[in-house]
């Protein structure tokens, strides 16, 4: 859900063996940016979120500075992303997703 927005690029939701289920967002470069983008996406995340559990549901996102690619081996030549590559990449904004603030 959060992929077919005009805004989002791509989306990984991440939180195995963690306390909740975040996600990892980037946006199209070639869409129109709304005023808040934050505001706009987070009303993306609280429509998926109705459709799945509570406990499924996202808790928290960061918008990322860049999207994955294939030259960053983020992704595969058929434009699926490699988890693995992600989760060691962006291992800090993950952290900060679940940094106690």
């Amino acid at each position: 859900m959060l992929r077919s927005h005009p805004l989002v690029s791509q989306a990984m939701v991440v939180g195995e063996g963690r306390p909740f289920v975040a996600a990892l967002i980037t946006l199209d470069p070639e869409a129109e940016r709304p005023a808040d983008p934050q505001a706009e996406l987070q009303g993306v995340v609280d429509e998926a979120n109705e459709l799945v559990s509570k406990a499924e549901g996202i808790k928290k996102f960061v918008v990322l500075d860049d999207d994955f690619t294939e030259e960053s081996g983020e992704m595969t030549a058929t434009q699926k992303l490699k988890r693995h590559v992600i989760e060691t990449q962006r291992v800090e904004a993950i952290e900060g997703l679940y940094a106690k603030r």
